[in-house]
């Protein structure tokens, strides 16, 4: 592993942490308690940021997101152990959980994406002639 892709990923997380702030604090204010915005606002957002760092990082590719979205896991990890105690249903759970999937879904596409156009921008051209 180069440096290039140890400094892509410590920017992926910490890009992830600052928007995981950022989308707490807009989502709440702009987006409030409607799902459906809820889910479509985390999905750009984290779409957006993926599609830039997999444009300038393109050999990452997908797995950009993953590091990118890496930062929501110990916050789900600390909401679950504060609420231990709290009688919750598999079903609520587990809907909860899956509202945080497009953070996922978003972050790799979008990192899949801007890798994917990076690196068709840079290939060469088979119809070069050579006069």
């Amino acid at each position: 592993m180069n440096t290039s892709e140890i400094r892509s990923r410590i920017v992926a997380v910490l890009v992830g942490i600052a928007l995981l702030v950022l989308v707490a604090i807009l989502s709440g204010r702009w987006v409030g308690n409607a799902l459906s915005f809820l889910f479509l606002f985390d999905l750009g957002v984290y779409g957006v940021a993926g599609f830039v760092l997999g444009f300038v990082w393109p050999k990452s590719g997908w797995r950009l997101g993953l590091y990118l979205s890496a930062g929501w896991l110990p916050m789900l990890l600390t909401g679950l152990f504060l609420t231990w105690e709290q009688p919750v249903t598999g079903r609520a759970t587990l809907t909860s959980l899956l509202g945080y999937l497009p953070i996922l879904i978003g972050a790799c596409v979008g990192s899949g994406l801007g890798s994917l156009i990076q690196r068709a921008s840079n290939k060469p051209s088979g119809n070069v002639s050579h006069s």
